[in-house]
């Protein structure tokens, strides 16, 4: 009987082991830094790449990353074609179609502006109706973005609806606001305090005291992986996180 039982051991121990070894997790990035970003070895990094080859490493996987757009993304997430992303809003559309890992961290969505626009008087949401309106140009905004709850459901007011448009490429923002087509743009301050520090092209921008939100951001885990590797993924999270492991990752990009 001991003799049974110790093949069957053996046996399961063997699968666990194989699963985890030939399991590809296949993680959205995008040139984004200092969240995602190639370094001179050729291999990405970052803050939330790090944050998540961690918690792969732990959990006994092997993390693919893939760049694609967050629009993009998104849709993969929900066919399944991607397995991770980072930096997700919880949202009941969402969780649809992805599990949720985290907090992973804290976000700040900010408001940037060029130079002469910092004492823009925006104090509120409807602060961006009256601006819009008077100086004849709209913010721009992402396509499929969470940006609050509050600014989301605003978006159902056509007034405020028109004071945007949609930017479908991210990285023309800084020329468009340069270029006075568009008054500002959102984004996480993180990145963009970091943007401003070091690339020219963000000269001249600036962040606006307005800050739309502060929430927490999770892994966004499509459900069309398997609970186990899920479950996996999700222990691998709680012992990092227990441990100090992600926590020390955070402190290193904190200075940014």
């Amino acid at each position: 009987m001991k003799k049974l039982l110790l093949i069957i051991a053996l046996v399961l121990s063997a699968s666990i082991n194989a699963f985890s070894t030939d399991t590809v997790i296949r993680v959205r990035v995008t040139d984004f830094p200092p969240q995602y970003y190639i370094d001179d070895t050729g291999n990405w990094t970052g803050l939330d790449v790090e944050l998540a080859n961690a918690i792969i490493k732990e959990a006994g996987f092997k993390a693919k990353f893939i760049p694609t757009s967050w629009a993009a993304g998104l849709k993969h997430i929900e066919k399944g074609t991607l397995d991770m992303m980072m930096n997700m809003n919880k949202t009941a559309k969402r969780s649809k179609y992805a599990n949720w890992i985290g907090p992973e961290r804290k976000a700040q969505m900010a408001l940037v502006v060029s130079e002469k626009n910092l004492g823009m008087p925006i104090k509120e949401l409807n602060d961006f109706i009256t601006i819009s309106q008077t100086r004849k140009i709209r913010f721009g905004i992402q396509e499929n973005l969470h940006y609050s709850n509050e600014f989301n459901n605003k978006m159902k007011n056509p007034q405020f609806m028109n004071s945007f448009e949609i930017v479908k490429n991210v990285k023309i923002n800084p020329r468009k606001v340069k270029a006075n087509h568009i008054l500002g743009f959102f984004e996480e301050k993180f990145s963009m305090v970091y943007k401003i520090q070091n690339d020219p092209n963000y000269d001249g921008l600036v962040i606006h005291p307005f800050i739309l939100q502060e929430e927490d951001v999770f892994f966004g885990i499509s459900k069309k992986i398997s609970l186990e590797v899920y479950e996996k993924l999700l222990g691998a999270f709680e012992k990092l996180e227990q441990d100090g492991t992600l926590e020390s990752i955070r402190k290193r990009y904190s200075h940014l």
